[in-house]
Formats: structure tokens, C-alpha cells, sequence
């Protein structure tokens, strides 16, 4: 495990988060859902939040 403070966060960053995935299918179509738990509240969840978006953004274009 590498501590949070290598990356330049907070020293009471958690060392270990759980993140759970799920696929549902409903017509076709499969709904997945992240749910990341443990994070401090604040800065470290939103910017989170825009990583995860990030990423699920270029998923979604390149599966377009």
C-alpha cells in the first residue's frame, strides 16, 4: 500500500476504500453502478467524483 500523502493528499486519507461494482441488465441494456465507499467527506470525494466521471466518460465514447 502507498499512503495518500505520496500522491500530495491529506495524511488521514484512508489506506484502503472499498469500491463496489454492479452490472444489471434491463432490455439490452446493462446499467452499471459504482459506489465508493469510505472516502472523507470534501475535497477527496468530489474530486473522486470528477475522476470517476472522467473515466466513465471515455468509457462510454469509446463504446459509442
Amino acid at each position: 500500500m502507498v499512503p495518500a500523502t505520496y500522491y500530495g493528499m491529506e495524511g488521514d486519507f484512508p489506506l484502503e476504500l472499498l469500491v463496489k461494482v454492479t452490472f444489471e441488465g434491463d432490455s439490452g441494456i446493462t446499467l452499471m453502478t459504482l459506489r465508493h465507499f469510505g472516502l472523507p467527506p470534501g475535497e477527496a470525494t468530489d474530486q473522486c467524483r470528477a475522476g470517476w466521471s472522467e473515466c466513465f466518460d471515455k468509457l462510454a465514447a469509446s463504446l459509442r
